[in-house]
């Protein structure tokens, strides 16, 4: 009598479905050639002296991190109006704030005035129809909801960046939620590579930054699915300790204080950065009345070049 030997079994077995998906590198040659000869893409961050850290391209997805009143969604709206200048179409989600409240922001920020006049915010919104829009919703929002927009704005509207401001309004931060952060994350990022479109995810720190510390990617609140899953990160800090000496509430020596004065007011760190770009931290200077920020001390604002066009 024979005896079946089941290891033959697996020779009578179709290749699985994905076997056709297997490739020789030979196969990939042009597609090699082109890629190198497109060189970077995807938009940059809107100073100038910091393009090398960090672009933005198709497909991805970047968290932005920092702890409460780290200027985090101010220097993303900078970003967004950067975006803009380079003809690229932003879907802005703000559920922390009224949409008027972050209109206001970006009108300051694009006419480089603490009080612009209603002809120049009209002349930017026109500058801007096609460029920036916003979700208008506020509040407690389910996943599912935002998946749906997120496809939309990509597909139907053509939309380059989705912002998403923020998570906590989605997910519970605490790692008792892990496997719902886990499927939330995983899931825009999914959609990322899908539709072609870059989606920004804001993301709270534990790390308050109120004692000096900068805030790491281990610091983004929740468990470390959304770093792990994150193509890009970047964390705000705030230089509370520069404004606590400025307006005289903390004293210290009069050599720290010069040197303390020289330091940025907020660090933009860039703590990864998978496909090109470099990490590192990237000193800003606020001008608190515009809400801009310059990678430089002592430069004069300026209105955004949409409105010198």
């Amino acid at each position: 009598m024979k005896v079946l030997n089941l290891g033959d079994l697996d020779s009578w077995e179709p290749p699985p479905p994905d076997a056709t998906k297997l490739m020789k590198l030979a196969d990939l040659t042009d597609r090699v050639i082109e890629r190198i000869k497109r060189g970077p893409t995807g938009e940059t961050l809107p100073w100038p002296t910091a393009h090398s850290y960090l672009r933005f391209p198709p497909g991805l997805l970047t968290i932005w991190g920092g702890g409460p009143g780290s200027f985090k969604s101010t220097i993303l709206s900078q970003v967004t109006l950067g975006f803009a200048e380079q003809g690229a179409r932003s879907i802005v989600t703000t559920l922390e704030e009224p949409v008027e409240e972050y209109g206001l922001r970006l009108a300051q920020q694009a006419t480089a005035s603490e009080f612009p006049s209603a002809e120049a915010v009209s002349r930017f919104h026109d500058a801007t129809d096609d460029l920036i829009q916003v979700w208008d919703v506020e509040g407690h929002i389910e996943a599912k909801r935002i998946m749906k927009m997120i496809r939309y704005c990509a597909i139907e509207l053509g939309a380059k960046h989705f912002i998403f401001d923020n998570v906590t309004k989605v997910l519970d931060p605490s790692n008792d939620a892990a496997s719902m952060q886990w499927k939330f994350i995983n899931a825009c990022h999914t959609l990322a590579r899908q539709t072609k479109m870059h989606i920004h995810l804001v993301m709270h720190s534990n790390k308050t930054g109120r004692g000096g510390e900068v805030p790491t990617m281990n610091d983004i609140r929740g468990s470390s699915t959304s770093s792990d899953l994150a193509d890009q990160i970047c964390m705000a800090w705030r230089n509370r300790l520069k404004e606590d000496v400025n307006d005289g509430s903390v004293k210290i020596s009069e050599k720290e204080r010069d040197e303390l004065l020289k330091a940025p007011d907020n660090l933009l760190c860039v703590e990864k950065a998978k496909f090109g770009g470099r990490e590192g931290k990237i000193g800003l200077w606020r001008h608190a009345p515009t809400r801009l920020f310059f990678h430089g001390s002592g430069i004069d604002p300026k209105q955004t070049s949409l409105l010198t066009r």
